[in-house]
Parts: C-alpha cells; structure tokens; sequence
C-alpha cells in the first residue's frame, strides 16, 4: 500500500503487509526510513460487517470493539467501528472499512486521524511502491552529549 501525506509533512509510506513492513519516503530530503512494522490503524478484514476479530488481532492488546454502523467516506461505503483500550491514553479509536475493499480507508481518536482519498484500484506501477534510487537511508540525529567545549 502507498499512503501520500500531503500538507505540512509532504512523506510517503510504503507498506507491505506480506512482511508488515514500511518505509517512510521524505521527497524534500529525498531520504528514507525503514520503520520495524506499518501503521496499526490500516488493516485487512476478511468481512467488514464482522471486523472486530480481525482488529483486535492487530492490535495485539486487549480492546472493546463494537460496530457502530454504515457511512459514506470520500463518496465510497464504509462500515464504521469503535475500539476502546487500544490506544495508550485509553480513548476510543473510530475506523471506517470499506466492504469493497477490506480495508480501513478512515481513522480518528482523540490525537487526530486521517483518511484515504483518490483510492485507485487495479494494477499499480511497481516503482511506486519502491524506494527511488537516488534516496539515501536517512541517517539518525546525534542526541547532545551535554559535554560544552572549553574555550
């Protein structure tokens, strides 16, 4: 899956769920960061009417999940659904799963959210989902040591 941010964090997510990897584009410094697993907000169900078990597993903690019901999202249908206990701050969590699709395409707690938009289905280019060649892995900052030089 390629997920575009646009606005103020202008990055790029690859995901790929056969190794629940992802990677983290950042074009402006036309950089990279592999990261150890993709977003736990995106999933696959295999029945959005029965989500809930397909949540929980991902999550891999114990929540709440209940069905709250069915909403239009981007002008495609979608089932919606609460989850409580899987955040850290203990907030309900809202998912939006389109039937189609098998797939969260909204997301929303207390810290903010986000949705899928433009959703294009079919065949994809392979080099969009591919870190371009002339990328460098991004390099970590340097935590300050607290060491001041002496003049």
């Amino acid at each position: 899956m390629r997920l575009e941010a646009q606005g103020l964090t202008d990055t790029t997510m690859l995901v790929d769920f056969g190794s629940r990897t992802a990677t983290v584009l950042f074009p402006r410094q036309k950089a990279y960061q592999k990261l150890g697993t993709g977003p736990e907000q995106y999933f696959r169900v295999t029945d959005a009417e029965q989500a809930c078990p397909d949540w929980q597993k991902v999550v891999r903690r114990q929540m709440t999940c209940a069905k709250v019901g069915n909403e239009a999202v981007d002008g495609r249908k979608a089932v919606k659904y609460e989850g409580r206990g899987a955040s850290a701050s203990g907030s309900p969590i809202f998912v939006w799963i389109d039937p189609g699709l098998k797939f969260v395409i909204k997301w929303e707690d207390a810290d903010g959210g986000a949705e899928l938009r433009n959703i294009k289905e079919g065949p994809q280019p392979a080099d969009l989902f591919a870190v371009p060649p002339s990328y460098d892995a991004l390099k970590p900052r340097k935590k300050p040591t607290g060491n001041v030089p002496r003049p």
